[in-house]
């Protein structure tokens, strides 16, 4: 038996799915798989938190989407987007969990744990995981490129940077479609969108992310970009990602951006916006305007 709350947010779904598709017999449509539910098989729709849980982000519950699309990310993009999540925190001495990794520095690469613990770092080198010789070099010239102020990179073993981003794509759409609703979520010009948040490897989509490095854990908003006109975008942000989301009637918005971004770079822009109240429950307000 469904709880209230998920009961809840299928009848206002179905009621705007009524408005949005007439066509339809009364049913609810999963936002990211786009299968059809008809009331005796609400059931089969799971609440899905946004942003993903474990990520320390304040997630909760946002909207209902069926038991396959919860079990795919779950399992796929969810994981990659807590392991740089974790990562992200180490230069703030906020790491909740170790993360093992590949530091690359000085033409030096060794597999390492990376933690933080009382304000302190700690870069743990694995000596069953590295070469002893340039574990030796490493540990030597490490204190030297330091006071250098040299670099480090710093690689997560079999994480996809294309899945991770893909997952703050489907955060940012989701969070779109709590506050407007079917009728743009479903429309023709997000169709790329749900489709590299299906398959992220099969449908390259580009320019839709920025990390925003400087940003507190706290901040989160949504806002429709209206100035100037080649930026008309929806935008959400969380924490230090930053999702772009065309407007409907704007097929073009990506490939503007593209070439937009090899124009200017990453120059700073003036915008004007309109900003949204950040979602607690699905509101749907184009569906029900």
């Amino acid at each position: 038996m469904p709880r209230p709350q998920s009961m809840r947010w299928y009848e206002r779904g179905a009621d705007a799915v009524a408005r949005v598709r007439p066509d339809l017999p009364r049913c609810y449509i999963c936002p990211t798989g786009e299968g059809s539910f008809p009331p005796e098989h609400a059931g089969k729709l799971s609440r899905e938190h946004v942003p993903p849980q474990g990520l320390g982000l304040a997630s909760r519950p946002l909207v209902l989407i069926c038991g396959g699309c919860n079990s795919r990310f779950g399992s796929g993009p969810d994981v990659q987007m807590l392991r740089v999540q974790t990562l992200v925190r180490f230069p703030r001495g906020a790491m909740q969990r170790p993360e093992r990794v590949r530091m690359v520095t000085g033409g030096l690469t060794v597999r390492t744990d990376l933690s933080t613990r009382d304000g302190t770092y700690e870069i743990v080198v694995l000596p069953r995981e590295n070469d002893p010789a340039i574990q030796s070099r490493f540990e030597t010239e490490v204190p030297e490129l330091l006071a250098e102020g040299r670099e480090f990179h710093i690689q997560i073993p079999g994480c996809s940077e294309v899945e991770t981003t893909a997952g703050w794509l489907r955060v940012g759409y989701l969070v779109a479609f709590a506050t407007f609703g079917y009728r743009y979520a479903l429309s023709d010009e997000l169709a790329p969108v749900r489709a590299h948040i299906t398959d992220p490897s099969g449908s390259p989509l580009p320019t839709y992310y920025n990390a925003v490095p400087e940003a507190a854990e706290s901040d989160r908003w949504v806002a429709a970009v209206v100035d100037p006109p080649d930026m008309r975008s929806i935008v959400v942000n969380v924490a230090h990602h930053r999702v772009f989301l065309p407007v409907p009637d704007d097929a073009e918005f990506y490939d503007r951006r593209a070439s937009e971004r090899q124009r200017l770079g990453r120059a700073a822009r003036r915008l004007r916006a309109k900003a949204f109240h950040w979602p607690r429950e699905p509101m749907h307000l184009l569906d029900f305007s």
